[in-house]
């Protein structure tokens, strides 16, 4: 079988990918390419390891030398929308804006339309080609209910350069979260491989034979009798690992009707707080945005004032 010819990636496998599948690999650095779409292109001979041809399974090492011939991108036509998002900056081709929570990150099934890449098609046509057609500019995702910093790119630079800081895990995220009862321990790490529920396809679990390593890091900010205030550090970035991570250490997400009850808020209490990465240059920088008015809404129904919270202290009671 002759593999299709789209775009080539090459890339020298970073320590983060040290022992990850080819396929799983390629998938992290290819938002714009199902892992379905990046196996039949393997099966087809279009990838290679240090020269040889690999197959879906391959298990590659840091600084190995990876090939991949990508398939032809998907013929979508996306129609530029004026959507509602703000930018907080533009830099090198890298675009940091706040994502409200509600907007769909891309078009996909039930969000065929007025999606953030719409969005980013009506302020910056050019973004049309950069990535692919699906999900132009798209290199890092978060979920529909989630709201807050991301990150995404204007030019064929930008996103080359944002695509391998996320593979390499140089890419510092910092949430936001209101979760059901009080953590034991007012900081620690979470450590559970993640990967698709047997029980609830649209779910993750920690419980899964297939679970990818997973690290998610958390502080304790407020408290009140059955809430806290939580900053998390996601070291790892797998699907939904902070809402399937506090769900598993039990205490899911307020709003979260996937991995808990579903009460105590409108949505999913969630907030990207603060973004830091390279930028092509090399010059290191942080976006931050507070919570909107809903997350802080719900602070004040269990008793926190966001304004009130110091977060360079130690814990503190509502």
């Amino acid at each position: 079988m002759i593999p299709a010819q789209g775009p080539t990636l090459r890339f020298t496998a970073s320590d983060a990918e040290n022992g990850e599948r080819l396929d799983r690999a390629l998938t992290a650095r290819l938002p714009g390419q199902s892992r379905s779409a990046i196996q039949r292109q393997l099966h087809a001979g279009a990838g290679a390891v240090n020269g040889q041809i690999a197959r879906p399974a391959r298990r590659i090492s840091s600084g190995d030398e990876v090939e991949f011939i990508g398939a032809p991108p998907d013929v979508v036509e996306i129609v530029a929308q004026d959507v509602c998002f703000r930018v907080l900056e533009r830099c090198q081709g890298v675009l940091a804006l706040v994502k409200p929570a509600g907007l769909s990150v891309h078009p996909g099934p039930g969000h065929p339309d007025r999606t953030l890449v719409n969005g980013l098609l009506h302020r910056s046509p050019q973004v049309a080609t950069v990535g692919g057609s699906v999900r132009p500019g798209i290199v890092h995702r978060l979920d529909l209910q989630t709201s807050g910093v991301m990150l995404a790119a204007l030019t064929d630079e930008a996103f080359l350069h944002l695509q391998a800081e996320f593979a390499a895990r140089r890419v510092t995220k910092t949430y936001l979260a209101i979760c059901r009862g009080v953590p034991e321990h007012p900081q620690a790490l979470i450590e559970a491989p993640i990967g698709r529920s047997v029980k609830n396809r649209r779910a993750q679990s920690v419980s899964s034979v297939r679970g990818r390593p997973a690290t998610t890091a958390y502080r304790v900010l407020a408290t009140t009798d059955n809430a806290a205030l939580l900053e998390i550090d996601l070291i790892t970035g797998r699907t939904h690992q902070a809402r399937v991570h506090l769900a598993a250490l039990g205490h899911p997400l307020l709003g979260d009707s996937l991995y808990g009850d579903g009460t105590g808020a409108e949505r999913q209490m969630l907030h990207s707080h603060q973004v830091e990465v390279a930028l092509p240059d090399g010059d290191r920088r942080r976006w931050q945005s507070d919570p909107p008015s809903d997350f802080t809404a719900t602070l004040e129904k269990i008793g926190m004032d966001w304004k009130a919270i110091d977060h360079d202290s130690p814990v503190q009671s509502g």
